[in-house]
């Protein structure tokens, strides 16, 4: 499989160069009546954990969860790095999709494969809820979309 279009997804999804694409980026990701914000501990409760005792521990919408904190070790695993814009998010999309693109390129489908089933499967939510703040014609509603049919593809 190549791993290649998972680098591609994630750099389609961060702040463009190109200017003609900033209204979109702005809409999507700054603008806060339609801001979505892909990362994946607000699509889960902050912890699975039995003894979690925290009255809001079985809440979604809150950062650093369970998840996130699986993602640090995982990437602590690879030596692989967090970059300092992301430390209070190691379950941002962007960073999600650059370390299955990681897996699949260093030969580890297996991983990529229970990678995937553990991490990627809220972007569905994700992009439910991106259908419903933007418009159809939004270049980054297309990249979820398009993110969300090649895990289908690939991975279903």
């Amino acid at each position: 499989m190549n791993s290649e279009i998972w680098f591609e997804l994630a750099d389609a999804l961060k702040e463009p160069e190109d200017w003609n694409y900033r209204d979109d980026y702005l809409e999507a990701f700054v603008h806060p009546k339609t801001r979505i914000i892909p990362v994946e501990s607000l699509f889960r409760p902050w912890s699975e954990g039995e003894k979690t005792e925290l009255p809001f521990a079985r809440q979604k919408g809150y950062l650093l969860s369970d998840r996130a904190l699986h993602m640090r070790e995982l990437l602590n695993q690879y030596g692989l790095e967090i970059p300092p814009e992301m430390q209070e998010t190691p379950d941002h999309l962007i960073i999600e999709l650059e370390f299955l693109g990681f897996l699949l390129a260093n030969g580890k489908g297996e991983e990529a494969k229970a990678f995937v089933g553990e991490h990627l499967d809220w972007v569905p939510e994700l992009v439910e809820n991106a259908r419903g703040k933007l418009p159809a014609d939004n270049r980054y509603l297309k990249v979820l979309q398009e993110i969300e049919a090649k895990i289908k593809e690939y991975f279903a």
